[in-house]
């Protein structure tokens, strides 16, 4: 948990060449780092550093890319203002974020929790229903933030965990194997934290 005014700030990294969660946060200095969104080959999330768009939402189908829809699970968006996280709902336009005023942005999801409120996810997707190991960044309504990832859980129950602790936003962020916690240079894997 990072207290609200706490001396920390937030950044995004990325990789081209797909450093581990570890080398990023090394050579960031950063104290924390958790592995966030799906930026492997085909960049199906949105990301904008520095002003540079990097990703975008693409929805791969049998014939390419589909230019108007994005991820179902992309419901989710994180915003970096002056060093601290702000969180926002996505609307469902591939291109949403190419309207925001932001900096930084990144895509993930899908949103577990928006104004205090646990959201409705899909029933039909393994990704939802199926134990799986679980990313998610939160916000408490004191503005702290949590990083939390969790060993083999459901979607619903993960989002269940993140209301206990007492977020009032979250997102559930890349997970399964490449779920990662990396503090202080010590790598924190698949354990509930």
């Amino acid at each position: 948990e990072i207290v609200k005014d706490a001396p920390f700030d937030f950044m995004f990294t990325f990789d081209s060449c797909l450093a581990t969660v570890r080398e990023q946060a090394g050579a960031c200095g950063a104290f924390a780092a958790i592995n966030a969104s799906f930026f492997d080959t085909i960049q199906p999330c949105y990301l904008r550093m520095g002003g540079v768009k990097l990703g975008e939402n693409a929805r791969q189908t049998v014939e390419g890319v589909n230019p108007e829809k994005r991820k179902y699970f992309l419901t989710g968006t994180l915003v970096l203002e002056e060093g601290r996280l702000r969180f926002l709902r996505s609307d469902t336009s591939r291109v949403w974020e190419d309207s925001l005023p932001y900096e930084n942005i990144m895509s993930a999801g899908p949103m577990l929790i928006y104004d205090s409120v646990i959201q409705p996810l899909r029933q039909d997707r393994t990704f939802v229903t199926n134990p799986f190991d679980r990313t998610a960044i939160g916000q408490k309504a004191d503005g702290s933030i949590l990083m939390v990832v969790a060993d083999q859980l459901n979607l619903m129950q993960f989002a269940d965990v993140l209301s206990w602790l007492g977020c009032c936003q979250a997102i559930s962020l890349d997970g399964g194997p490449s779920t990662t916690m990396v503090v202080d240079g010590e790598e924190v894997m698949g354990e509930e934290t």
